[in-house]
């Protein structure tokens, strides 16, 4: 186990540094932007004195260095400034939104790990046959499935139809677990078969090429059962390949929630991030930085805990 602590010790440090250098660049980036709070804080009639008072009160006049490093030491503080456009504290404003996200994520995650690993074994067990090429055809379709259309086809048939799930809307966890669960059912499905999709393909190009390593046909040879075979050594070496896929989908998810959460009305992180993109609040737009920025440092340190722990050699190597 020294390995891996080695392993994720250095991984977190290569991750604080990739983040910190995403939000400097994101920082210094803005600087391009004609940044006028007041248009938000003081309203178009603001006098030049109200809009200059402002200025000075934010610290817009001092220099670019000094901005920054006053919301970098904030930011490590946990003080992620205040937004033009609300007034509201972003650390409540993230706060408020990222749950929705997350759960969406993670749960379309989940969901497409299991229907796609899964179909993916199953089809590569049953290579070339007819369960193959189903199953490979389901695979084909959900992979051209626009996450847009599909929610919207969820909503026409389970939601408005058979009313068996609500249209529109999020409900918090602590609210009501039940009604939590019930209004991530559709946009965790919209978002998570074209994912799923992909990551069956691989899962079964993945099994199929184990499959036909020598140490398979060795270890029938010897009498080894097939349940053995397959769980002892073919899954655990295709799922090396896998999980990495895995988190690169799951970084997709991250940007095609924006997608989901517009289509079933759910205030996230994405529509959160894009009104501030759009309106050019600043503080806002950092903070969406961070998190967003953090979600990859940590799906990336579990891809490699994982991936160490499925084949020693690869944190041994690290």
């Amino acid at each position: 186990m020294v390995y891996l602590a080695r392993l994720v010790i250095g991984r977190l440090g290569s991750s604080l540094a990739v983040l910190l250098i995403a939000a400097t660049a994101t920082f210094f980036g803005t600087a391009f932007i004609d940044r006028r709070p007041e248009s938000y804080l003081l309203g178009p009639t603001a006098s030049p004195e109200s809009v200059q008072l402002l200025h000075e009160k934010l610290g817009l006049d001092d220099p670019l260095l000094v901005q920054y490093l006053r919301w970098l030491a904030g930011a490590v503080q946990g003080d992620l400034g205040t937004s033009w456009a609300s007034s509201q504290a972003v650390l409540d404003l993230v706060l408020s939104r990222l749950p929705a996200t997350l759960s969406i994520v993670i749960g379309s995650m989940a969901l497409a790990i299991l229907v796609g690993v899964g179909l993916g074994v199953l089809a590569a067990l049953h290579q070339s046959r007819a369960t193959d090429r189903l199953i490979s055809t389901g695979f084909t379709v959900g992979h051209s499935v626009p996450e847009f259309w599909l929610g919207i086809l969820l909503v026409t048939a389970f939601a408005l139809h058979w009313s068996l799930l609500p249209a529109t809307g999020y409900v918090p966890f602590g609210e009501s677990p039940t009604e939590w669960a019930r209004s991530l059912v559709l946009p965790c499905v919209a978002l998570a078969l074209p994912v799923a999709a992909t990551l069956g393909r691989h899962s079964r190009s993945a099994v199929v090429a184990q499959l036909g390593q020598d140490y398979v046909r060795w270890s029938v040879s010897t009498g080894l059962g097939r349940r053995t075979i397959m769980w002892g050594a073919v899954l655990k070496n295709a799922l090396t390949t896998v999980v990495a896929i895995v988190a690169l989908q799951m970084l997709a998810m991250l940007s095609l929630s924006i997608v989901v959460e517009r289509v079933f009305a759910i205030q996230g992180m994405g529509g959160l991030v894009l009104s501030a993109a759009l309106s050019q609040d600043i503080p806002v737009l950092m903070a969406g930085v961070i998190v967003y920025g953090a979600i990859v440092v940590v799906t990336n340190l579990v891809a490699d805990v994982l991936q160490a722990t499925l084949n020693p050699r690869l944190g041994a190597a690290s």
